[in-house]
């Protein structure tokens, strides 16, 4: 049994260590608005929505209130956000409709401006032949000359096709020309093609999507002539019933098709020897890109190439790169394929510019 000097020393150390107790609390409670250097240590820290109190929970409850509430997602924007999904999706949503209406605008007026332009410069140029063209309302209206070569003006400017009996090879005409400040692509007949035409191919051709949808004028049939090679297949793994892509049996090693990888058309289709794939064909057949500002992926294949050139000679690989067109470069515009983009030749006042959404890729 202890003493009384004992039990005396006892409550005294009891209570001092109240005292230190209480000295500990209240200068915990001071230094909270204070934060020195360096950075504190936070543990078991909880982020506390709504008002809810801060009372401790027992973490089957917290896993249940969580299971309840509302997600959240986290969004730096020139500071840490923390955002409901839904409304977040909502603002993002918005956004990219503000976006792509703008983005709709511009190509709008850029289409008008393009038109404006070769008309004003139609009229100064080629007034003095329109009075000897046809009477027919389908006739062509103006004829210009380019490089010595001229042409009709059809389908609203948007093409102009060689007069009938020209002697010149399609090589004559240039692959690009700008008239009256416009800029026309040669296509493989050594006609040219305005430059919106064929964004608004490429468009299609690359993405298979028009935000036009139904209401679009353009030709959105999908053929084998502009659809890629399905890369599964030729990994011998597709398994889709359904596939979109076009099956045909290619070596990694055989050339990237020029004419698809530069405008996505191909006129030899699943026939075609060499690769329909959405990349460079320069670069992946040549190791080099020449095209300044090129979008399209630059894929190196250069150890593919020379296993390849080591079981093939020379004079067959420049068999299978042989073009059918000796007049005309592979890289020239299919004339059929931009044909459905242009319309028919009745819609000579046919806006285009219902059909500008469409970007070079």
């Amino acid at each position: 049994m202890a003493t009384s000097e004992e039990q005396e020393l006892m409550a005294k150390i009891g209570s001092l260590a109240s005292k230190i107790n209480r000295h500990k609390a209240q200068q915990h409670n001071t230094n909270l608005g204070y934060h020195g250097p360096g950075r504190n240590r936070y543990r078991n820290k909880t982020l506390v929505l709504n008002g809810q109190s801060g009372s401790a929970q027992s973490v089957d409850a917290n896993a249940a209130s969580n299971s309840r509430s509302p997600s959240w997602v986290s969004k730096t924007d020139r500071h840490l956000q923390l955002i409901n999904s839904a409304i977040y999706e909502k603002e993002a949503q918005s956004r990219s409709n503000a976006i792509e209406q703008t983005h709709r605008h511009r190509q709008l007026q850029r289409d008008n401006r393009e038109k404006s332009k070769l008309a004003n410069f139609a009229r100064q140029n080629a007034n003095h032949v329109a009075a000897s063209s046809s009477t027919s309302a389908s006739a062509p209206k103006f004829k210009i000359t380019v490089d010595g070569i001229q042409f009709h003006v059809l389908k609203g400017g948007n093409k102009l096709v060689k007069l009938p009996g020209d002697v010149n090879p399609p090589s004559a005409t240039p692959k690009v020309a700008f008239i009256g400040g416009v800029r026309f692509h040669r296509t493989r007949n050594g006609n040219l093609v305005r430059h919106g035409i064929v964004r608004a191919q490429q468009q299609l051709l690359s993405k298979g999507t028009c935000p036009e949808g139904d209401s679009c004028d353009l030709s959105h049939e999908v053929t084998e002539e502009r659809t890629p090679l399905c890369l599964h297949f030729a990994k011998g793994k597709c398994i889709n019933p359904s596939c979109p892509y076009v099956h045909a049996q290619h070596s990694q090693s055989d050339p990237v098709c020029r004419a698809f990888g530069i405008y996505g058309y191909c006129d030899k289709g699943a026939q075609c020897p060499e690769r329909h794939v959405y990349e460079c064909p320069d670069f992946s057949n040549a190791g080099v890109c020449e095209i300044k500002g090129c979008k399209r992926p630059h894929i190196e294949r250069a150890s593919v190439l020379r296993r390849a050139g080591n079981r093939s000679s020379p004079e067959e690989m420049d068999d299978i790169s042989s073009d059918d067109d000796f007049a005309a470069d592979s890289d020239d515009i299919d004339s059929d394929g931009v044909e459905e983009f242009i319309g028919k030749d009745e819609v000579e006042d046919a806006r285009f510019s219902e059909q500008t959404d469409f970007i070079s890729f």
